[in-house]
């Protein structure tokens, strides 16, 4: 072969090992670097935070001084979205800095892939020391997002007998852990849900009663559906248990509200009950006193084992809008109580923060309580702040989206490393360095565990939305002057694009083929039920079974 024609694909060889082999010599420089110019980072994310609950959102709020505190200090995004309002898909894309949908995670209960990397799978490779503690059971090591985390403190669920824990809880594991790596740099993951149905506060007076033979075994508020073991004494003859209801009815009840509860392994309580009409296995409604007969034939007192779970089934607005702010502010409150010992372990200023919410809570706008199936603005939009080395003090960033899959990127761009060629999010750090393109569109949806099903769609050219869902319907809105959607654009069936304005209109085209692609694929992931403690855990939290 000429010389001449053997030179391009030497060169063509040669050019990409070289590259490699820069890489290779850069890395341990970036990587030093990195852990200087960060060498703590903190994660926080409020689950099912409903941004008007919080004051960097709304200022007449005055229940969350921590974050308010914290939002002076450094810069809020004001229009945060996830693309889907569920904690695994929205927490898979915020760690991941992908697209849910691209990586097939549509609803809780499915697993992340291995192939999937994660920001701690980052750092770790960076000399990051790396712990995530959560409190719900969405997120266990078992669904994916535990992988590259050294530390992943999901244990505590089995020992609270409940499928979510308190703020409290979780911080006695991550304030343990930060003590015992405050020397190394280390990325931080803190989940607190607090404010995640149930609605029900920690000092929550009790609801139920459960009495032999008119003396009181025990009185609970089992809102807040932890199993419970009861131990019963019952001596040789006939006696009646009798659960009671001591909730005080409210004004606004719906015909359905209900303190209800679940027994668990009803064998154990049924072999001492005769009468065969007695159903164990169904929930029973404390609207009434409920009473069995329990039979001791035997001429000894006997022991038995009554297990048992109960919720507040359709609680009224008055009850949730009651506890949700309250558990916003228990929330905030052990934020100040993590920073404060980050403070008093001399690595308070070095550290950056990222608090987001992963998806927000209808609480009774629009008639929906809760979030998933919905792509409200509450659903959607999400709280976003940060704080520390290299982020801007007391700025507010109104003109450009922010969306969950751009926090990777946004970090990775402030310790000054690559992006993995996977990531599909932006930096938004220019923001505050002088000025960030907003994005054109972006689609947000909701889909549903037990269906399988994309059941709601929005489309987003900013300021306007196009809106699809069946229940409580369609719309379209111009958010940047109506935020919350109480002016429907389209009320009625949109017979021509030309009727819309030219953003609405786009959307209105791109509607049907951004559902049929997102069915599909939906379609194509694996299922998000079918194994037992999986249902357990999707039932305990509200996704199934609701």
């Amino acid at each position: 072969m000429p010389p001449r024609k053997r030179f391009p694909i030497l060169l063509a060889i040669l050019l990409p090992l070289a590259a490699a082999a820069a890489y290779l010599l850069l890395d341990p420089f970036r990587s030093a670097r990195a852990r200087k110019r960060a060498p703590r980072i903190v994660v926080v994310t409020l689950d099912t935070l409903n941004v008007r609950y919080a004051a960097p959102y709304n200022p007449e709020v005055a229940t969350t001084p921590w974050l308010a505190g914290f939002a002076e200090e450094g810069v809020v995004f004001q229009r945060a979205y996830t693309a889907v309002p569920s904690t695994l898909p929205s927490h898979a894309g915020l760690f991941a800095g992908r697209d849910p949908a691209e990586m097939g995670i549509f609803v809780n209960g499915q697993v992340v892939p291995d192939e999937v990397e994660t920001l701690a799978e980052m750092l770790g490779r960076r000399g990051y020391r790396t712990g995530a503690f959560v409190s719900l059971g969405v997120l266990r090591r078992r669904f994916g997002l535990a992988q590259g985390f050294q530390t992943y403190d999901d244990r505590r669920f089995r020992e609270n007998r409940r499928w979510y824990l308190t703020a409290d809880e979780v911080l006695a594991g991550a304030a343990e852990w930060v003590r015992e790596n405050a020397d190394d740099p280390f990325l931080l993951w803190f989940h607190l849900s607090d404010p995640h149905e149930p609605y029900q506060t920690v000092d929550a007076p009790p609801n139920a009663r459960l009495t032999l033979d008119g003396e009181t075994i025990g009185e609970w508020n089992v809102t807040d559906k932890r199993r419970r073991l009861t131990r019963i004494e019952l001596p040789p003859g006939r006696h009646t248990l009798t659960w009671t209801s001591l909730r005080p009815p409210a004004e606004d009840d719906f015909p359905e509200t209900a303190v209800t509860l679940r027994f668990h392994k009803p064998k154990e309580l049924a072999q001492w009950i005769e009468d065969p009409a007695v159903d164990l296995r169904e929930e029973v409604d404390l609207a009434e006193p409920f009473s069995v007969e329990l039979v001791n034939r035997g001429a000894r007192d006997e022991t038995v084992f009554h297990i048992f779970s109960g919720k507040l089934t359709a609680p009224p607005p008055s009850a949730v809008l009651d506890a949700y702010p309250r558990e916003v502010a228990y929330a905030d409150h052990h934020l100040a109580e993590l920073e404060r010992l980050l403070r008093e372990l001399g690595i308070g200023s070095d550290t950056l923060w990222v608090v987001v919410s992963d998806h927000g809570e209808g609480l009774f706008n629009h008639q929906i309580l809760g979030h998933a199936v919905f792509a409200q603005e509450d659903q959607l939009r999400v709280a976003w702040m940060m704080k520390g080395p290299g982020v801007a003090r007391g700025r507010v960033i109104d003109g450009a989206e922010a969306l969950m899959e751009d926090v990777v990127p946004t970090l990775l761009d402030l310790l000054g490393l690559p992006e993995p060629s996977a990531v599909t999010g932006r930096s938004r750090a220019p923001c505050w360095r002088g000025g960030c393109e907003p994005r054109r569109l972006w689609w947000g949806f909701g889909a549903s565990v037990e269906s399988n099903q994309i059941t709601a769609l929005a489309g987003y050219r900013w300021p306007f939305k196009r809106l699809w869902q069946p229940e409580p319907g369609s719309g379209c809105f111009q958010i940047g002057e109506d935020p919350w959607e109480h002016e429907n654009l389209c009320p009625g069936e949109v017979r021509s694009v030309r009727e819309l304005p030219p953003e609405l209109g786009r959307l209105e085209r791109d509607l049907r083929d951004r559902l049929a692609d997102l069915q599909a694929r939906m379609d194509a992931a694996e299922g998000g039920a079918g194994e037992r403690e999986r249902d357990e855990i999707l039932r305990a939290l509200g996704y199934v079974g609701n």
